[in-house]
């Protein structure tokens, strides 16, 4: 069979040091360990290792290591062997050995150590390959902070090894950053990311945990003592960008999630706690954060997951229910105010299950999973379906206002599927009202208002909902032409005739008058008392809809309305 290719010595020592280890480090210590019967027969005196690597994302000040994996109790000789290899990255290693005194290594040891330098050099090669291909998995390419996944992974590790720290995460989201992808090209905004990750490291201790987990979101495992400290720095983080040609400084605060960790020197952390978890509460906390006008940071509390897990099971079961037609069209009769006669209704949905379950408890949920326009169709074709029979029935119906949202309201075929629809049925223009609603942040000013305009083509009226519960800018009663302004409850709530100059009453007033003024009729919602009514009455307002009318009805009790007389004593 002829001589092996390489003595038993020297397979031994490829065996024990040919694993994928995790870094270079425990790679060299492998070899440090298995080196000396190697060394032993061949006469080697020392085995040094140099490696090289430029700085890169992921090790930002490069690798420099310099070991020595062998060196016995004997003498050296003076001139040592060794060579340079390549190992991608513009990465180099350096091996060298050098003999024992008085040892002569032939041509042939000679090319025997040519091979292992070169395996040792291809191992640390592939060992770094490793190294960044694990990098790219856990590290965000932008910035070298973590990724997500890197961070749940070393999140995993550190509260492993220390049960008894007190840690707290912040997951903080810089505010108005738009503002600076407006401002400047791609790569400018990018570089402003890295900057200002660059300052976030100078916020954080050694040992602490730095992510960046998409967009302009940071997220950081801090000691607990730190945490003051940290949101103070957050408050005020200035960078330096390219803005139309210019250094610009610009200064950015951000919104803040905290969850404080379980754990602490008099109570460990318990085993069961996951690195998972984490990234889970302090999410939560974030969104309560982003929803608050008032607090830029707001702290964990298991009632946000509790509402979190409810809204998820709401939506995980609403495509069924839909299916299945859970899902009830309530009418509630809007008035006009002149003579108390039953001009419209706005059409409200109820979910049937086991128990009636208001809007309130599933609208907000079915917004913030995206399921809403299936609903806002579901119920235009409800209340489609209903006109039809009772037009088939001999019954003339009123205008039916029903509620689309802004998710809706983004859709640019928005108007063909409402037109479809409503030809499905063969309803006419004058008996539908789009209702727009959530329009505070609305963005869109001009697709909003060439929908107005679309609808008001077919006939069909829009109106602008809840007026006065938010911050509806005044330039979109302006620029969408709608044809009705509803005032929010909460407006009428304050008409009172405990207070005869209320500073309410002078603004309902003045939104009254305004609507007057651009051309649009006025319905108030949430009239619950004769002194609203003749109090709205006087002012001009136009309609009016609440408890003092009607509440909201199902299908054959809101029937029996128009049947009869339509009017309110």
């Amino acid at each position: 069979m002829g001589e092996p290719f390489f003595c038993k010595t020297f397979r031994d020592f490829y065996d024990a040091v040919s694993h994928d280890e995790p870094s270079l480090e425990v790679l060299l210590d492998a070899v440090e360990r298995s080196l000396p019967p190697l060394a032993a027969d061949k006469a080697i005196g020392q085995v040094d290792v140099v490696l090289s690597f430029p700085p890169s994302v992921y090790a930002p000040q490069g690798i420099h290591i310099q070991r020595c994996c062998y060196k016995s109790s004997f003498e050296l000789d003076e001139q040592p062997y060794g060579k340079t290899f390549s190992c991608g990255e513009g990465g180099m290693a350096t091996i060298t050995v050098r003999a024992k005194k008085g040892a002569v290594w032939s041509d042939a040891d000679k090319a025997d150590f040519d091979v292992l330098m070169g395996m040792l050099a291809g191992l640390c090669t592939s060992c770094r390959l490793r190294q960044l291909l694990d990098g790219i998995e856990c590290v965000d390419m932008l910035t070298g902070a973590l990724n997500t996944r890197g961070f749940v992974r070393e999140a995993a590790r550190l509260l492993a090894a220390d049960t008894s720290t007190s840690y707290a995460a912040v997951y903080s989201d810089i505010k108005n950053f738009r503002s600076v992808n407006r401002m400047t090209e791609p790569a400018d905004g990018d570089a402003v990311l890295k900057k200002y990750c660059a300052v976030l490291r100078t916020l954080v201790e050694p040992g602490s945990l730095l992510c960046r987990p998409c967009a302009d979101t940071f997220l950081v495992l801090i000691r607990k003592e730190r945490l003051d400290q940290y949101l103070a720095g957050l408050g005020d983080i200035a960078v330096a960008a390219d803005v139309g040609g210019r250094t610009s400084l610009l200064h950015f605060a951000a919104r803040c999630g905290v969850f404080v960790l379980p754990g602490s020197p008099a109570e460990p952390r318990p085993a069961s706690f996951a690195a998972q978890d984490i990234v889970r509460n302090v999410s939560v906390a974030l969104t309560e954060a982003k929803k608050s006008h008032v607090e830029d940071v707001v702290m964990f509390r298991q009632e946000f997951l509790d509402e979190r897990l409810h809204t998820r099971g709401i939506a995980s079961s609403f495509p069924d229910a839909l299916a299945r037609m859970e899902f009830l069209v309530y009418y509630q009769p809007i008035v006009r105010l002149e003579t108390n006669v039953l001009c419209g209704c706005e059409a409200l949905s109820r979910w049937q299950r086991d128990r009636m379950v208001f809007p309130a408890e599933f609208i907000p949920a079915l917004e913030d999973e995206g399921s809403i326009r299936n609903l806002d169709f579901y119920m235009l074709e409800a209340v489609c379906h209903d006109i039809r029979q009772w037009k088939e029935a001999g019954i003339e119906p009123v205008r039916v206002s029903t509620n689309f949202s802004k998710a809706s309201l983004s859709d640019d075929s928005l108007e063909e599927t409402i037109l479809s629809i409503m030809q499905k049925y063969g309803v006419e223009g004058k008996y539908i009202e789009i209702e727009l609603s959530d329009l505070a942040d609305f963005r869109h000013v001009e697709r909003l208002a060439g929908f107005v305009a679309a609808m008001k083509a077919h006939g069909i009226s829009t109106s602008i909902d809840n007026f006065g519960a938010g911050s509806t800018p005044l330039n979109l009663l302006r620029s969408l032409r709608a044809g009705t302004l509803k005032l929010d409850k909460s407006l009428t709530d304050a008409v009172s005739p405990d207070v005869q100059n209320s500073p309410d009453k002078a603004i309902c007033h003045a939104v009254v008058s305004l609507s007057r003024q651009l051309g649009m009729e006025t319905v108030a919602a949430g009239v619950e008392s004769r002194y609203q009514a003749d109090f709205l009455r006087k002012l001009g307002c136009s309609k009016a809809q609440g408890f003092l009318y009607d509440r909201p009805l199902p299908h054959d009790e809101f029937e029996q309305r128009l049947v009869g007389l339509r009017v309110y004593d």
